[in-house]
């Protein structure tokens, strides 16, 4: 299994892998290996735009991988 952390904008890279059936965790939120890209360890999703971005981002991986794996 590989873990990735980020959003909708790994869906091409998280389709290809899932593809090739390598499984995929993807990670939203808090993020360790990109801390130092954050400027520290920071709550994600405060406000209403980031938490709705968050949900969209997280509604969008499901149901890529769910597609490939049904």
């Amino acid at each position: 299994m590989i873990k990735m952390e980020g959003g909708a904008w790994l869906a091409d890279t998280i389709k290809s892998l899932v593809e090739r059936g390598i499984p995929v965790c993807a990670h939203l939120g808090l993020t360790p290996q990109s801390v130092n890209v954050f400027g520290g360890f920071k709550v994600q999703g405060r406000d209403d735009i980031q938490a709705q971005k968050m949900i969209q981002d997280a509604q969008i991986l499901e149901h890529l991988v769910h597609n490939y794996l049904s």
